[in-house]
């Protein structure tokens, strides 16, 4: 990639007296950027080669002419997006206050460009890991903007990886005795845990062959220390121990299991039944019902060892290469604007089909360029984008209240649902939420009974179902 040496060196030759306020040199930071997109995948060549010029153009001097003349106008394009990106500056906020539609509004909407978007979601986790050398209060800030604004941003764009990484450096940052005490623990079992899950990896792949079926795949993974702290904190916060070495939390461990049809993924199910215990209220089919977002999978949870519960997810390819992948092109883009006849539509659906992982690859542009009637437009069109305090995006139909919101959480927070406070001020529960609201509910652990007159309002059936079920008690 001759551009890529190019543009090393070109960083290199720019950077030479350019001091960072950590005393670091910006070259190293800019290299360190690169190296953090390549290790999350990011192929495409321009972003690359963007990435390791992405500060040039804050400081004078011809730098423009320079980047367009050695490597043309899209990575200038990409680098000068990037610069009005990072001087769009969000106001600093605490947790209780702090706006997250910015995340939706300024990010996505300001950087015009994915690529802009996934070097700067890069660049902010080359900072993090690199914060030590900061004073504390700076280095907090740093980490608390990568846990309530970084990663949910990564997570709404997909860049799963970078979310991950995202939360556990911030989350040994902040919280450093309860990261490395979780590190500890899970240290401690997590060897046993995949010992156990590669076994039943191996067993289940010949029973599935025992029944004639092929072309399936099995995959599994322990849930990465943040998520596990937090899905700790909460079990605690409803009353449920969740065990020294997290025992009793019921998906540390998944398992995705991907066949051909919907028929395999009902008989895969009634394997996992015949083999070990199920907790049936944990069951969630999404073919059946599939999620306002198009969403399908069943999910369920399994006893799988002594002291170690698994959430199985089962779906086909095609469902999973449409929840992987499909949901960014929804989410993020709306082609052409006469509806799916355009032949912008059209030209779309053929490259797809030639290029299914085009979000993961970061191959969009390339399509784009046959498409003269692109335009990109204000995303989430169908749903809204809510947040937990901690930063959970929460996805609701338009018009969902703060109820919906809390049965979307969990039924227990929506039976004893009281209240609710929306970026910082008290909110009616009938209110209907908007894209990017930071909502927090304010429970009552005696109130375990919903509000008959919630049914009048709430918009989500699992709301509509948890408050009859709630009643019927």
């Amino acid at each position: 990639m001759d551009s890529i040496e190019r543009a090393l060196r070109l960083s290199q030759q720019l950077h030479q007296n350019h001091k960072r306020l950590s005393g670091g040199s910006f070259f190293e930071h800019t290299k360190r950027t690169y190296e953090e997109l390549v290790a999350h995948g990011i192929k495409d060549e321009n972003t690359l080669t963007a990435s390791l010029l992405h500060h040039a153009l804050d400081f004078p001097g011809e730098t423009e002419k320079e980047i367009e003349k050695a490597f043309g106008e899209d990575v200038l394009g990409i680098i000068k997006r990037y610069k009005k990106l990072s001087e769009s500056h969000i106001g600093k906020g605490v947790t209780g206050t702090f706006n997250e539609k910015y995340i939706i509004q300024a990010y996505i909407n300001l950087s015009e460009d994915l690529r802009t978007l996934v070097i700067r979601i890069a660049d902010k986790l080359e900072n993090l890991k690199h914060s030590w050398d900061l004073p504390k209060e700076q280095r907090i800030y740093i980490a608390e903007r990568a846990l309530y604004l970084y990663a949910p941003l990564a997570k709404i764009t997909f860049l799963s990886g970078f979310s991950k990484d995202l939360e556990n450096e911030a989350f040994k940052i902040l919280n450093p005795r309860e990261y490395f005490q979780l590190e500890k623990n899970i240290k401690s079992r997590s060897a046993q845990i995949y010992r156990t899950l590669e076994e039943i990896d191996t067993f289940l792949k010949s029973v599935l062959d025992e029944k004639g079926m092929s072309g399936f795949e099995i995959t599994h993974r322990i849930k990465h220390l943040y998520s596990i702290y937090r899905k700790a904190k909460y079990y605690e916060s409803i009353g449920i121990n969740p065990g020294k070495k997290f025992e009793n939390i019921h998906d540390l461990a998944g398992m995705r299991i991907i066949v051909n049809s919907i028929d395999e993924c009902y008989m895969v199910e009634t394997i996992l039944k015949d083999l070990w215990d199920d907790i049936p209220e944990e069951r969630d089919d999404y073919i059946e019902k599939p999620r306002s977002s198009g969403y399908q999978s069943i999910h369920g949870t399994y006893k799988i060892g002594r002291n170690l519960y698994a959430e199985v997810q089962i779906r086909t390819h095609e469902m999973n290469e449409k929840n992987e992948y499909g949901a960014t092109s929804h989410l993020l883009y709306k082609i052409g604007d006469k509806g799916g006849e355009s032949k912008a539509t059209e030209e779309f659906k053929k490259y797809l089909k030639k290029n299914p992982f085009w979000f993961k690859e970061l191959n969009f542009w390339e399509a784009e360029k046959t498409l003269s009637e692109y335009k990109p437009a204000t995303p989430f069109s169908e749903n809204i984008y809510t947040f937990t305090p901690k930063g959970d995006i929460i996805e609701l139909p338009v018009g969902a209240t703060p109820v919906d919101f809390a049965y979307s959480v969990h039924s227990k927070i929506g039976h004893s649902c009281v209240g609710s406070i929306v970026n910082g001020k008290i909110s009616a529960l009938d209110k209907a939420l908007e894209n990017g609201d930071l909502v927090e509910i304010k429970t009552i652990k005696s109130k375990n009974k919903p509000s008959t007159d919630w049914l009048n309002f709430v918009k989500t059936k699992k709301a509509r179902d948890g408050i009859r079920k709630g009643l019927s008690k």
